[in-house]
């Protein structure tokens, strides 16, 4: 079992199972199975279908984590604004298709949330849950007053700018590595 933590955005600190059947992420998703982030404006097109364009009605997902073969993927699901998956000290952005192998621990970026994929066979303990989804050492950046991964309300999709998000990105998963050397799972790092 792995799990998905959401360590910035609207449903900070809510933790997710994932099966081996994967897990899709987006607004609307009535199964239990999936994660749905209803308050982020900025996941998923809400009622679009990627093929026409036209409105549907029911389940919009902006990405989905996956296993393939025992290899955990995050698969961007023909978003708008795609997907950002941090890889070392650079950040990736997965675009229409694109996917990334997350190992046993990731973080990646979709709309206005942060999520942590950790491929643990047990629930992540409360304790650690709450120092990865802590910004108190988190570096700021001139201009973010909250570093939760929550953008300005008023901007719009157009407006925003992936690569501005790169160094919060590297900076909360480093914040993120030492919580979980902290708390007992430095061993699902790849480094």
């Amino acid at each position: 079992m792995a799990y998905i933590v959401v360590v910035g955005g609207p449903r900070i600190a809510t933790v997710h199972p994932v099966d081996l059947k994967g897990c899709k992420i987006g607004r609307g998703l009535a199964s239990s199975k999936h994660l749905s982030i209803e308050k982020d404006e900025y996941i998923s097109r809400r009622g679009e279908a990627p093929e026409t364009g036209s409105v549907r009605v029911g389940e919009v997902a902006h990405a989905e984590v996956a296993s393939v073969d025992g290899l955990w993927y995050v698969r961007d699901i023909n978003s708008k604004g795609g997907v950002l998956v941090v890889d070392g000290a650079n950040v990736v952005q997965l675009i229409k298709g694109g996917d990334k192998a997350l190992g046993r621990a990731r973080l990646f970026e979709c709309g206005q949330s942060m999520f942590l994929f950790l491929d643990t066979g047990k629930t992540p303990p409360a304790v650690f849950v709450q120092a990865a989804c802590s910004t108190d050492q988190a570096p700021q950046l001139s201009g973010d007053a909250s570093h939760t991964g929550i953008k300005d309300p008023k901007s719009t999709l157009t407006q925003l700018n992936p690569q501005s998000e790169v160094p919060v990105l590297i900076a909360r998963w480093q914040t993120i590595k030492r919580a979980m050397r902290q708390h007992g799972l430095g061993a699902l790092l790849d480094e």
